[in-house]
């Protein structure tokens, strides 16, 4: 009867093994198509946690440009972005502009932080020029990357003074 290390060393030696051709092929379907790793991992009939790392092994070494080396303006990013937030999918944006769906979030996010920092330099001189507010406000984002405001009282008699 084997032992441990015989099964585990047979179990070794007859697993499925794939070319570096294929495992960039899964990379690319992943990002740059614009599939979700479950849909990768059925066509090719693999689990998604090799898909997950198969495919950040490969852009993590830099083995190939997100936008094959096509630079974009300001404008153009921007453009993108504007499409995104009235209405239009990542996954459709991304094949227009030829992008992976990963640099299509890096510019919306740089995108909101830019806004984010346009309205508390806004808010930053209304402060100034004003008395103290008794209010404080939260930003955060909903899942839509809508910046979301909460104003709420700064103290308990703010509060009183507010609910009244």
């Amino acid at each position: 009867m084997p032992g441990h290390i015989e099964l585990w060393r047979a179990a070794w030696m007859n697993r499925k093994r794939y070319t570096d051709a294929f495992k960039e092929q899964v990379a690319k379907d992943r990002k740059e198509n614009g599939m979700s790793e479950r849909e990768v991992a059925e066509k090719y009939g693999i689990a998604k946690s090799t898909v997950h790392s198969w495919t950040t092994a490969y852009y993590s070494k830099g083995q190939k440009k997100q936008n094959n080396g096509v630079r974009f303006t300001k404008e153009q990013k921007e453009k993108a972005v504007l499409e995104y937030v009235y209405g239009k999918t990542k996954k459709e944006i991304a094949k227009e502009y030829g992008i992976s769906l990963w640099l299509l979030d890096e510019w919306v996010e740089g995108y909101f932080e830019r806004k984010e920092q346009e309205i508390a330099e806004e808010k930053k001189i209304e402060k100034e020029e004003g008395r103290p507010s008794i209010f404080r406000e939260r930003k955060h984002r909903d899942r839509n990357g809508n910046l979301l405001r909460t104003v709420y009282p700064s103290s308990s008699a703010a509060y009183v003074t507010w609910a009244k």
